[in-house]
């Protein structure tokens, strides 16, 4: 469900949860029709992959691999929906994404661009963080095809 469809309080509730849960972070921008769209297996890798932040104490998950087939969502959920959470909690972070192909790596970022350039989700989600204040997004205008700041 898009943000705009949900009510004020439901917004506001989802993104406290949203900080302390990826998926529910997932069903805040409607990351590809949120968590009901995703099997069992890929809500338990992603709690895997989201424990380090919420649990610095265990080192055993520091260290991550996961054994699944291709074409399973792994790269989906472990590098574009965890660095769009990761950067919704905290936008001062920096990644490096990277992958056996370039246009792997490209494809990744591209989905994590055409999220952050949705108009509602900056107005409704991105900019309007219960726990920062401030935009995460700035003003941007298009011309000739490049973004810039604007004025």
């Amino acid at each position: 469900m898009r943000p705009s469809q949900r009510s004020d309080a439901e917004l506001k509730n989802l993104k406290v949860q949203a900080l302390d849960n990826m998926w529910r972070y997932a069903d805040l921008i409607d990351f590809r029709g949120g968590s009901e769209t995703f099997h069992p297996m890929h809500i338990q890798m992603g709690n895997h992959v989201m424990k380090p932040q919420l649990d610095l104490s265990d080192p055993l998950y520091r260290r991550r691999m996961f054994l699944v087939p291709r074409a399973y969502r792994k790269s989906t959920i472990n590098t574009v929906l965890y660095l769009m959470w990761r950067h919704y909690r905290n936008p001062n972070i920096r990644a490096l994404v990277g992958s056996g192909e370039k246009r792997l790596s490209g494809g990744f970022l591209k989905e994590m661009k055409a999220y952050y350039e949705d108009k509602e989700l900056q107005d409704l989600v991105f900019n309007a963080r219960p726990h920062i204040n401030g935009r995460m997004i700035p003003y941007l205008s298009r011309v000739d095809g490049r973004y810039r700041k604007a004025n």
